[in-house]
C-alpha cells in the first residue's frame, strides 16, 4: 500500500478561500511591458485630466492601457458626483458626514487600483459607475 504523501503525486492545493465559488480571480496579463503598467498607474493616481489625455493618447495602443484609462476616468466622474451630492446634503448635515467617508473611500480604492495596474491586474472598481465603455 503507497502512502499518498510520498508516492510523488503532489497534493491538489486548497482552494483559496478569499475567492467566491464560480469566479475567476482577477486575470494577470503577463504581457504588458513595465513602462505600460507604470503608464496605467499613473492613470489612477492623476484627477480627471490625467486619465483622459492617457486613455485619448494611448487608447488604441494597448488593451491593458484602454482598460486602466477607461477605469481610472470611470471612478474620478462617480468621485465627482459623490461629492457634488455631498455639497447638496450638506445643507442638511448629512452631506458633511458623508464628505470625510467619500474622501478615504476614493483614495483607498484609487491606490488598490494602481497597485494592480503596477501587478499587472485588468482591476476594476467597485462602485463606479461605467459611463465610458
Amino acid at each position: 500500500m503507497s502512502d499518498p504523501y510520498t508516492s510523488g503525486i503532489p497534493p491538489v492545493p486548497p482552494e483559496n478561500p478569499y475567492t467566491p465559488p464560480g469566479t475567476d480571480p482577477v486575470p494577470v496579463d503577463t504581457t504588458v511591458t513595465i513602462e505600460t503598467k507604470i503608464k496605467a498607474m499613473i492613470c489612477h493616481l492623476m484627477f480627471v485630466v490625467g486619465p483622459l489625455i492617457v486613455w485619448y493618447l494611448r487608447r488604441d495602443g494597448t488593451a491593458f492601457l484602454e482598460h486602466h484609462g477607461k477605469e481610472a476616468l470611470n471612478f474620478q466622474i462617480t468621485v465627482i458626483l459623490a461629492v457634488m451630492v455631498c455639497i447638496i446634503l450638506a445643507f442638511v448635515v448629512i452631506g458633511a458626514l458623508l464628505m470625510p467617508v467619500v474622501s478615504i473611500a476614493a483614495g483607498i480604492l484609487t491606490l488598490l487600483a494602481a497597485l494592480g495596474a503596477l501587478d499587472g491586474k485588468y482591476y476594476r472598481y467597485p462602485f463606479a459607475l461605467r459611463l465610458i465603455k
